[in-house]
């Protein structure tokens, strides 16, 4: 329920709405606004170009919606299953998705700077473009997940599994991959400056013009990783002609 404290204050919160305990709101068109926004996307299952900032939607099915250009900054939607939406283009930075369902899920030129993925499951997710700079991905499944271009500097993607994930020109400077399994992923022109990729499994990558300038390597598993024109923390680039690309144990 809504409250009107003194001067007029909103001190309450309408149904659906997560604010910061403590938060005041001062325009009570603005809670209406989100609170019809939220029915109107679990009645229809589309709220396209919906203001949804701060929205509490933990917990909520949302299989197959659509919300394409969204804003959805600060929302919560943790343990939500959003497998097989349609989030292209949406802005979700900031907002909590640990243990979200995003199995085959578009989020295609979306904003996640700063979001926390933690245990969801991103399988086959659709993240092209994307910006996850920031973001928190610990534990999180990534395999058969498409990154083309993403932006993950600074990004923290520990102990998560990322098996034949397309990682193909990702920015990964300054993130922390520790433990996790890139087992067959596609990192061509990635950039790995100054990543801590310790412990990674790296096995059957494919490091095509990959760039691990300054990259913390130690206990990653190279083994058969295609190495062609790669630059290695030293500023030695490796399979320079990138004829019989080789593959090969780096200590």
């Amino acid at each position: 329920m809504v409250k009107l404290g003194w001067m007029g204050m909103i001190t309450g919160l309408a149904v659906g709405i997560s604010l910061p305990l403590g938060a005041t709101v001062q325009d009570p068109a603005l809670i209406r606004e989100l609170d019809q926004n939220i029915q109107e996307l679990l009645i229809t299952r589309r709220c396209d170009r919906c203001n949804l900032t701060t929205a509490n939607l933990s917990r909520r099915p949302l299989e197959r919606v659509s919300l394409r250009t969204a804003v959805l900054n600060g929302a919560n939607l943790s343990f939500a299953n959003l497998s097989f939406a349609n989030v292209r283009g949406s802005s979700l930075n900031g907002a909590n998705l640990t243990a979200a369902h995003l199995r085959y899920t578009h989020l295609t030129g979306s904003a996640l700077r700063r979001a926390i993925l933690d245990n969801a499951t991103l399988f086959a997710a659709q993240l092209q473009g994307t910006d996850l700079s920031e973001a928190q991905l610990q534990r999180t499944d990534l395999i058969n997940a498409d990154l083309t271009a993403a932006n993950l500097n600074r990004a923290t993607l520990t102990q998560s599994h990322a098996q034949d994930a397309n990682f193909a020109g990702v920015d990964f400077t300054w993130a922390n991959l520790q433990s996790t399994d890139f087992y067959g992923a596609n990192f061509t022109a990635a950039t790995f400056d100054h990543t801590d990729l310790r412990g990674a499994n790296l096995t059957n990558a494919d490091l095509t013009d990959a760039n691990f300038r300054d990259a913390l390597l130690s206990g990653a598993d190279f083994t058969d990783a295609v190495l062609c024109r790669t630059v290695m923390p030293d500023g030695n680039i490796v399979g320079a002609d990138c004829e019989d690309a080789p593959t090969a144990d780096i200590p």
